[in-house]
């Protein structure tokens, strides 16, 4: 029996945002990340951290509906196939070491890359990859950018 490895992504609650705000310029470009992820069978993750981050932007900067939200928010993860991730034992230890080394990054973008490390995934979808620059054995990819390598849409 042979078994395929299938790249595993996470992702960044701004990206999340962006697939539910149609008025978002990267909505349509999300959306076909989303279809690219899975007609390559390429597995989407999320935190919970990110699902806490998604919903208090859209209640609180875009004033939606807090059952809207939840509804629509809950069919995206749903249609996409995302996979939960949380942090392990280790997860805070390993956010320590960030915390210790790395000067002027923004503590939940550490413990979110520390969630993704501990569940073996090392690369993430996010709008804002400097804030993820220089943790060791993790990449951060900007989809908006015409990476063909890691986004290949014309």
């Amino acid at each position: 029996m042979t078994t395929i490895l299938r790249k595993k992504w996470g992702f960044d609650s701004n990206i999340i945002v962006y697939a539910l705000d149609a008025d978002s310029k990267y909505h349509k470009r999300t959306k076909e990340l989303l279809v690219n992820l899975r007609r390559n069978r390429e597995i989407p993750h999320i935190t919970h951290q990110n699902i806490l981050e998604v919903e208090k932007v859209l209640t609180k900067v875009f004033e939606l509906n807090k059952n809207i939200v939840i509804e629509k928010l809950s069919l995206l993860l749903d249609s996409f196939n995302f996979t939960f991730v949380s942090p392990h034992l280790t997860t805070i230890h390993r956010y320590h070491k960030f915390f210790s080394e790395k000067e002027g990054k923004k503590i939940f973008d550490l413990y979110l890359a520390a969630t993704y490390i501990d569940n073996g995934i090392n690369q993430m979808y996010t709008a804002n990859e400097k804030d993820f620059a220089g943790i060791p054995n993790f990449k951060a990819v900007n989809p908006y950018k015409k990476i063909r390598k890691y986004f290949p849409l014309a």
